[in-house]
């Protein structure tokens, strides 16, 4: 095999290691369904900004400045970014970052969480597995 091939074959085994990270266990696939009798309970404070959790059925009150964040919670009011430890930002958080929390805040100090930042993490864990740590 010549060095271009080899160089080829790890850029496709890559992709297909995060392709199958994106559809891991840790994504639901999809949302099921609202059930049609339903009935959402009013929110507890009077004036809030009204969103929905991933994959809920039922308006609630958006997250306040401070509040943890995460992809299971309500998102943050629309004038906050959940941020994280490492400052990246991010206004609604995918099923397929799990691991991403933070606290609503006004700003992210580094920026929006990438999708470039996203490949450099499934990077390090693929190097990772592949040394046994």
């Amino acid at each position: 095999m010549r060095l271009g091939e080899g160089l080829v074959l790890s850029i496709v085994l890559f992709c297909v290691f995060l392709l199958q990270e994106t559809t891991s266990d840790k994504d639901p696939g999809g949302c099921k369904p609202c059930p049609t009798d339903i009935v959402c309970p009013k929110p507890t404070k009077r004036r809030c900004e009204l969103k929905r959790r991933p994959c809920g059925c039922c308006d609630e009150c958006a997250l306040k400045r401070r509040a943890k964040c995460n992809y299971k919670t309500v998102p943050c009011d629309s004038k906050l970014t959940c941020v994280n430890n490492h400052g990246y930002g991010l206004k609604e958080i995918p099923f397929d970052l799990p691991d991403f929390e933070g606290v609503c805040r006004l700003r992210a100090w580094n920026g929006d969480y990438s999708i470039k930042a996203k490949m450099v993490r499934n990077f390090e864990r693929v190097i990772r597995k592949s040394n046994g740590k």
